[in-house]
């Protein structure tokens, strides 16, 4: 994780970095949540496997708790986490609840996918 951490912050606009976890999906992802020199709140993702670096500004797609607002309409489980990821190229916010991983499309706030 430190090493992802350095290229994160090296090799992205981020700044300063506020959580950060890990995104197993098809691929695995070192996902961290941050702020610009400016302030400005973005997600960096970077790749386990070849250390290639994702950065989405948070403004231009759904926030963490309106992925699970969405999640908690056709779950009766509590929300365990909620963790920025990539799935089929395209940036998602990753809801667990219960034993399903439900998948919401950062820009359109859709569950596209439950596992």
């Amino acid at each position: 994780m430190a090493q992802a951490r350095k290229i994160a912050l090296s090799h992205s606009s981020i700044a300063t970095i506020e959580t950060e976890s890990f995104f197993h999906g098809k691929e695995a992802y070192l996902s961290f949540i941050g702020k610009d020199q400016e302030g400005q709140r973005l997600a960096v993702l970077v790749a386990q496997a070849d250390d290639a670096v994702y950065t989405y500004p948070l403004k231009e797609g759904v926030s963490s708790k309106e992925a699970a607002s969405v999640v908690k309409e056709k779950s009766q489980d509590a929300i365990d986490r909620v963790t920025f990821g990539r799935f089929k190229g395209k940036p998602i916010w990753e809801v667990k609840a219960g034993s399903s991983y439900y998948v919401v499309d950062f820009k359109t706030g859709k569950v596209t996918g439950v596992f």
